[in-house]
């Protein structure tokens, strides 16, 4: 069984153990951190403001939905004012830091929409006035969404054909994997479970 320990539900984060190891998850739940500090639960809990937890679930599938299930009904029950203001105020470092996370994770993973909603935010911030590097970065990022968009209208229009898209979604195995080799993985994780494909 799978366990979550402690839980944020403002943000989406949370702690969850499995046979032993104890791992972070967060949105947009892609990838499980493994955590080393045997600490680091009791800590986010007395420390960070996590809440304990306790549920078990019977697989991964199941551990995600019900934290990103958690995690949407908490961004639907906050002010969308109050999210800007936390972003218009704040310093030109943090911004760059989190416009990072946005380019290189939230856009590769097709989060457009809530990418373009959190840079026209950066945009319109106080340190965005002020932090000429800050703006670039911004207008920057708009462009890859731009430019992601306009591929993912060029797939959903047959435009591009499967070689050139596997090269696309995935330019290091396409390095090293044939086209053939990569469809059978990628039909393997669709029948059996992202989890279960290392069974």
């Amino acid at each position: 069984m799978i366990e979550i320990k402690a839980r944020s539900p403002q943000d989406g984060w949370a702690f969850v153990e499995e046979d032993g190891g104890t791992f972070l998850l967060y949105p947009p739940y892609r990838t499980r951190q493994p955590v080393a500090d045997p600490g680091a639960v009791d800590r986010a809990i007395t420390t960070h403001g996590f809440t304990a937890d306790a549920r078990q679930f019977p697989d991964w599938p199941s551990v995600v939905k019900a934290l990103a299930d958690e995690y949407v009904d908490a961004v639907r029950r906050r002010s969308p004012r109050a999210e800007f203001d936390l972003v218009r105020d704040a310093p030109a470092a943090t911004l760059r830091a989190m416009l990072t996370r946005v380019v290189d994770e939230f856009i590769p993973a097709g989060d457009l929409d809530g990418a373009e909603r959190f840079i026209a935010d950066v945009l319109a911030s106080n340190a965005a006035g002020e932090d000429g590097d800050l703006r670039a970065r911004a207008v920057e990022a708009l462009r890859e969404i731009t430019v992601a968009r306009e591929r993912a209208r060029a797939r959903a229009a047959g435009l591009l054909d499967r070689t050139a898209l596997i090269r696309e979604l995935a330019p290091l195995a396409s390095e090293r994997y044939t086209a053939e080799a990569i469809d059978q993985l990628a039909t393997a994780v669709r029948e059996r479970g992202l989890w279960s494909i290392a069974a």
